[in-house]
């Protein structure tokens, strides 16, 4: 291939990065927070908790989620999974994302108790979503460029 063919590729291959990174920045980032959310984490680092500061589930709550077969040591917000299906990426401008949820559930109960750092990536989802875009636009470059 000349110079000239490498040129025009390379041209090319801005807007379809652009692409790929949009692509995976709606898919991984709400999976690398379902992740940190099952993990009971927020994105300001801290355990998903309560006001009064409690980081598990009442009692009676537990035993229902055992009943359903979750896991019931830590506050997690997943129940049906309808919260956790829900979760997606809104573009607020070039370069500004959101994690937002249209459930009910959210911004009737859970936002107001739990506050709004649960929709959002701490350092080691964001890094796991870099990952997934680095890996994502190296493929595109081999592919585009070989």
């Amino acid at each position: 291939m000349n110079l000239s063919a490498y040129i025009s590729k390379l041209e090319k291959l801005e807007s379809k990065a652009e692409v790929v990174l949009m692509n995976t920045i709606f898919e991984e980032a709400p999976i690398a927070n379902r992740e940190q959310l099952a993990k009971g984490v927020k994105s300001d680092e801290n355990q998903i908790s309560f006001p009064s500061g409690r980081t598990t589930y009442s009692p009676s709550y537990k035993k229902q989620k055992a009943r359903k077969g979750l896991q019931n040591k830590y506050v997690d917000l997943k129940y049906s999974g309808d919260f956790y299906k829900s979760i997606e990426v809104k573009k607020r401008s070039e370069s500004k994302f959101e994690l937002v949820s249209g459930d009910t559930l959210w911004t009737g109960k859970l936002r107001p108790i739990f506050g709004k750092e649960v929709l959002g990536l701490n350092q080691e989802a964001t890094l796991q979503v870099e990952r997934e875009i680095e890996k994502d636009l190296t493929a595109l470059m081999i592919k585009e460029l070989l």
